[in-house]
């Protein structure tokens, strides 16, 4: 089974950050699974002239896409870098054929959960093809 994981950010262990999708994404390698991450990174490194970098570690195929983020920025700003994330990783999602989809967010700091208290909130998983 092939799965493509979106994520904003990616962090292996040896970076600063969680790494709870570097985590889930290897104990998928671990059951055989084919794992493909779409994600996002700040590092300067991967402030390429090719608007992706792609590498291999860990039995993960990771797709980066660069761009300046930081907690200098404000709000908008940073809601502006997350759209711009999604308008170009559904782009990259086009190029790859997989059996499933797995999209995942961190919730905002500014986002409080009393107003979800009226609201009945599921996730929902399909298969991609």
């Amino acid at each position: 089974m092939k799965i493509i994981y979106l994520h904003q950010y990616f962090k292996f262990p040896n970076d600063k950050g969680s790494t709870c999708l570097h985590d889930l994404a290897t104990s998928f390698v671990r059951e055989g699974l084919d794992v493909t991450i779409v994600t996002g990174r700040s590092d300067e490194k991967y402030n390429t002239k090719n608007r992706w970098t792609v590498i291999e570690r860990d039995g993960l195929k990771i797709n980066y896409i660069y761009f300046s983020y930081g907690n200098h920025l404000s709000y908008l700003q940073r809601s502006i870098v997350f759209f711009q994330f999604l308008w170009f990783s559904s782009f990259r999602l086009l190029k790859f054929k997989g059996d499933l989809v797995l999209a995942t967010s961190i919730p905002s700091r500014s986002f409080r959960a009393n107003s979800l208290k009226n609201h009945n909130w599921q996730m929902a998983i399909s298969p991609y093809k």
